[in-house]
């Protein structure tokens, strides 16, 4: 149990499927009558290159238009203003092919191919030195911009795979708990309540907060009824120029991963009532590939919360039968816990990166820290004696004790790509994400499970493929076949609700009373609706998918 001294905290249900997790990067699409196109080949100027990420920049270096190069090797960049451009293109791991002086005319086009660079990015042996001054010297500033120029290709790939909506991506998101972080702990006992985890099948992953709320407002937020909203940087904040001018930049290490390097960040300066954040993208030193994300938040206001444990169990261990006096089980109760300004629950979080074979980058798996809803009594990962009128840590012995302390427990949400499709192929998959679904479907369906199957069709009678289904309550999610055909298995025996959507037609919903041991057959006919808002694109088996 819990009681907040504080004002109450929600996460807020929106973003990444619901989550207050939000990174993309959320550059306008620049549309004009004036293009750039051409493909892009490797060094030997004869093969084509998928998920190469391909600027335009104009005057001051301000980037015009991005694009990421098809499975052809093809680009298409669309400008605003007629001009003379830069084109660059970025192969992750390597030095950036650059063209200049591209000239634009109004109202025209500009072929420019593009043979890429075989020079590695060399990071594999950089060093790592404390910056504690917020500036970079020549040497570190150099080192800064080399890995600044290879996370910023990850995050813009991530962004315009996305916008691409080429991609049908499967997603879980479930909430849990984890241990507040404390020195020298080496578990923090994170939990993930798979019993309300939540599957979907998106083609659009993330929905971007955007750079201006962020950086006016902060990352942490009240709303008009009191309650607080918790952000995650989005690659618009960090990339923009508003972010980069408050903030410090540092060369870093990782502890936890020898393989990586860092690019660190921590606001310059406090601004009173704007929560900031600090933390670092991690790239791979042998390919320069972005691996992962991390923050908290900075100059959060002081909060005091009460965490109880109303049930408490300590493991007794060979070490513990032998301490003088016996040992013994814990009681219930409850403790303060505080977090202020130097952010001692630990609340932030972090997004992973994967690259998918395509040359596609998406998020992989995130993670946000909210403020704690419960404690848990643990053994601390030292034991202490009693030496005259102190104490001090020890390992064996039957006058060293176990030390038993209150650890608040953060409220997390969390998500996970599970699969992603491209026209029906399978490109990516998560195996972890697919087995926490199966421990939800477990769960919820018992030992009667329930299943449901058929067809969903255009009003003329023929199957429409690609079209998806979600159930609520549980939430499951599932796509029709090459010939329309669905399946839902391990449902429970109960009366659910199933959503069916498809750009181009009106979304249909059934309620569906299920028996246990049991299979629910039904076809689904949807009506066509050319101002659709649905985010999933289907087409009928002799037609061609559309262009989302």
């Amino acid at each position: 149990m819990v009681r907040l001294v504080n004002t109450p905290v929600i996460v807020r249900r929106s973003g990444w499927l619901g989550i207050v997790v939000v990174f993309s990067l959320a550059t306008p699409l620049a549309v004009g009558a004036q293009t750039i196109r051409g493909r892009v080949f490797l060094a030997d100027s004869v093969t084509p290159v998928a998920g190469i990420v391909v600027t335009a920049n104009g005057p001051g270096n301000v980037t015009a238009a991005r694009a990421l190069s098809t499975s052809r090797g093809d680009y298409l960049l669309q400008l605003r203003a007629p001009g003379r451009y830069e084109v660059r293109a970025l192969r992750i791991g390597f030095r950036p092919a650059v063209v200049r002086d591209v000239v634009v005319k109004e109202n025209a086009t500009s072929v420019q191919n593009i043979v890429l660079s075989s020079l590695p990015v060399a990071i594999a042996g950089m060093d790592v030195r404390d910056d504690r001054d917020c500036s970079l010297s020549k040497r570190d500033g150099e080192t800064f911009l080399q890995l600044w120029e290879q996370a910023r290709g990850a995050l813009a790939a991530t962004q315009l795979s996305e916008q691409s909506g080429a991609l049908d991506v499967r997603m879980v998101r479930a909430d849990g708990h984890i241990d507040a972080p404390i020195l020298f702990a080496d578990s923090l006992y994170e939990i993930v309540d798979t019993l309300r985890a939540r599957e979907s099948i998106v083609d659009r992953v993330f929905a971007a907060t955007p750079a201006e709320t962020l950086t006016v407002r902060g990352f942490v937020r009240l709303t008009p009824d009191g309650r607080t909203v918790y952000d995650m940087p989005n690659a618009e904040t960090l990339l923009s120029d508003a972010f980069v001018a408050s903030h410090c930049f540092s060369v870093r290490s990782s502890d936890d991963h020898k393989d990586w390097i860092g690019l660190g960040f921590r606001p310059r300066r406090t601004t009173k009532g704007i929560i900031d954040i600090r933390g670092a993208l991690w790239l791979d030193r042998a390919t320069a590939e972005l691996r992962r994300v991390d923050f908290d938040y900075t100059d959060l206001p002081a909060a005091e919360y009460e965490v109880c444990d109303s049930n408490p169990f300590v493991t007794v261990t060979p070490e513990r039968l032998r301490e003088v006096p016996r040992f013994e089980q814990p009681n219930p109760r409850c403790e303060g816990a505080k977090n202020d300004r130097s952010n001692r629950l630990g609340l932030g979080g972090y997004a992973d990166f994967v690259r998918l074979p395509s040359g596609e980058w998406l998020v992989s798996k995130w993670m946000i820290r909210t403020p704690p809803d419960e404690g848990r009594i643990r053994p601390m990962p030292w034991r202490v004696r009693r030496v005259k009128q102190t104490t001090e840590r020890c390992y064996s012995g039957p006058d060293c004790h176990t030390v038993l302390a209150m650890r608040p427990r953060l409220v997390t949400s969390m998500g996970a790509i599970t699969a992603v499709m491209r026209d029906g192929m399978r490109v990516y998959q998560n195996e972890k994400g697919a087995a926490l679904i199966s421990a939800m479907s477990a769960k919820r369906a018992g030992g009667h499970p329930a299943a449901v199957q058929g067809i969903v069709t255009d009003l003329t009678g023929r199957p429409l493929i690609n079209a998806v289904l979600q159930t609520e309550a549980p939430w499951r999610a599932a796509q029709t076949d090459s010939v329309g055909a669905f399946h839902f298995q391990m449902l429970p025996p109960d009366t659910i609700n199933v959503v069916v959507r498809c750009r181009g037609y009106q979304p249909v919903r059934a309620r569906l009373p299920l028996l246990g041991d049991s299979t629910r057959h039904l076809t689904l006919s949807l009506v066509p609706d050319s101002v659709s808002s649905s985010s999933t694109n289907c087409a009928t088996v002799f037609g061609r998918r559309g262009q989302r």
